[in-house]
């Protein structure tokens, strides 16, 4: 893993954040000068919920405490100073003006007083942080990390789909050139879908979209027994002991899975001290009383209940993913689940997005045409990445273009509308709450004649057009 954002270009992205509002804006500085990560501390953030992590550097109590508002003569000379900016590190709780000192690739010292650098950056203005840690994203390639790298982003990882085999995510990254950190959670869809279906599995996410319908199937046609679910499990924990930061729970694509397994995975995850990440199973506010066999049929609100039931049971830490995407409308009421369960001990995570649209494969099940109108969603909400100018006018089109297009075409869905109002307050709630993962959810890079015609090159789906 490297850490090779260089001087020049940590320049460059400071004087592109110069002219934006101070919440949009970062000083990205101490991935500019080669500082080596902290690995143990990846875990640290998903354990106590913190934002920013201190990948960057180590930052001693000593620095923090020294705030001599005047710098003596023989004050040392440091390799660079950044100067003037808020500092933020959410693990101290400090955020203030102070002048930070790096010498020999290290944060050598804090300080509301002057300090004298060989190299001086002028952060004043800017907000100054370790690189940020983006625990769930999908866009693993050197051009979405530079891309993320223009957001602060030291350190990619990809949690709720994840690889598997895990070695064979990692291998596969070796040598390409990565400018950023990354890591994954193992994949337990991907192992359940090569067990399932018998659709091998080679440690890339197209390949594991793909087993999902399949593993779908075989359960539903009851091809997928308590002896299959225990191969699975075990093919997750080899995932684990290849590296798996944790294991990837994306049961809101298999439907069709049971608690058992959630639980299962959990008590997995527990004995190797790593967290669930999971895309929790419902969406629909309202239960669905005429579901067929393999349809959803409940709400937002069981799902969030069996995802803090699966942590209350093995104590494993839970990150539930992209909470505003999958409650929707019904966010005031999930929130108050999660505080409920953490004021009780139980170790479940939030992470949300802060915006109100989302992106995934047009195959996902609660984007079938009989699911979308129980979500209240309407189909001009669906946007085709690779065709962005395309607008469905009737549930009609929307279900024929779906059922013939391709399994990994990529689509942005507009769950909540942020002009709204109460929209917007229930965004701002989930933003607000405590303890809360701030993630992008971003997708690989999409490229089209289409794409390229409107935007004039290619496209990085994070949000909304």
């Amino acid at each position: 893993m490297q850490h090779a954002m260089e001087a020049s270009a940590f320049l460059r992205l400071n004087n592109s954040l110069a002219g934006l509002p101070v919440p949009n804006r970062v000083v990205a500085s101490l991935c500019a000068h080669q500082v080596k990560p902290n690995s143990a501390m990846t875990l640290n953030v998903l354990h106590c919920g913190t934002i920013l992590l201190l990948v960057g550097a180590t930052w001693s109590l000593d620095a923090l405490l020294w705030k001599r508002p005047h710098a003596l003569a023989g004050e040392p000379r440091y390799d660079v100073v950044i100067s003037g900016g808020m500092v933020i590190d959410p693990e101290t709780n400090l955020q203030g003006i102070r002048n930070v000192g790096i010498s020999g690739g290290r944060i050598a010292r804090l300080s509301t007083g002057h300090l004298r650098g060989r190299t001086t950056v002028n952060a004043k203005g800017l907000i100054v942080a370790p690189g940020f840690i983006d625990i769930h994203t999908h866009g693993q390639s050197v051009p979405t990390d530079w891309l993320s790298a223009f957001d602060g982003v030291t350190t990619a990882v990809e949690t709720e789909a994840g690889r598997y085999p895990t070695s064979l995510g990692y291998s596969g990254e070796i040598g390409g050139g990565r400018p950023l950190n990354y890591g994954f959670g193992t994949a337990w869809a991907a192992a359940r879908g090569e067990v399932a279906a018998g659709l091998l599995q080679d440690g890339t996410l197209v390949n594991m979209f793909l087993a999902l319908g399949k593993s779908t199937a075989a359960t539903v046609t009851g091809r997928y027994s308590t002896d299959r679910a225990a191969l699975t499990l075990a093919l997750t924990e080899s995932g684990l002991r290849e590296g798996g930061l944790g294991i990837g729970m994306p049961v809101g694509y298999l439907s069709s899975s049971n608690k058992d397994e959630y639980i299962n995975a959990g008590q997995l995850a527990r004995n190797f001290n790593r967290p669930l990440f999971s895309h929790l199973r419902h969406k629909l506010v309202v239960a669905n009383p005429n579901a067929q066999e393999g349809q959803d049929s409940q709400t937002a609100m069981d799902a969030f209940q069996e995802g803090i039931e699966v942590s209350a049971r093995t104590n494993v830490v839970n990150v539930l993913q992209h909470i505003n995407s999958t409650a929707t409308q019904a966010l005031d009421a999930v929130i108050s689940m999660i505080q409920r369960a953490n004021t009780q001990g139980i170790p479940v995570v939030s992470e949300v997005y802060p915006w109100g649209a989302g992106s995934t494969t047009i195959k996902a099940d609660f984007l079938d045409p009989t699911m979308l109108q129980l979500l209240k969603i309407e189909p001009s909400a669906v946007r085709p990445v690779d065709d962005p100018g395309k607008r469905f006018t009737s549930l009609e089109e929307y279900a024929a273009w779906r059922e013939n297009a391709p399994g990994d075409t990529t689509v942005v869905i507009h769950y909540l509308d942020e002009t709204d109002a109460k929209d917007r307050r229930l965004l701002d709630q989930a933003v607000l709450m405590p303890n809360i993962i701030f993630a992008s959810d971003a997708m690989p890079i999409v490229t089209s004649p289409k794409v390229a015609q409107q935007f004039g090159g290619s496209v990085f789906p994070r949000s909304r057009f």
